[in-house]
């Protein structure tokens, strides 16, 4: 976690996230783009996912990912809901 979370710039040169909109309303963060062999697509996020929440907190913009980021430390596991193809998944992972 820490090599990963080293240069935060770095980590977020890594995917590019936007506003999800239902209804004209926020929804989540839309994943519109990840580089190939990061950090994220180790995670298991694929461009087009929409995060809906990260550990049972629901993300509505950045900051809500930024709150939870700070949380982070090593052996800490993440479980983030994610709509892909108009399906909820959870993606689980362990920061080591």
């Amino acid at each position: 976690i820490d090599s990963s979370f080293a240069n935060l710039n770095d980590l977020l040169m890594q995917m590019r996230i936007k506003p999800h909109f239902a209804d004209g309303k926020p929804a989540g963060l839309a994943v519109a783009w990840v580089k190939p062999d990061s950090f994220f697509t180790a995670m298991g996020l694929k461009g087009g996912d929409v995060i809906r929440s990260i550990n049972d907190s629901p993300i509505m913009g950045a900051d809500d990912i930024m709150a939870v980021y700070k949380d982070l430390k090593i052996g800490s596991d993440i479980s983030l809901q994610v709509l892909r193809d108009k399906k909820i998944h959870t993606i689980s992972y362990r920061f080591e």
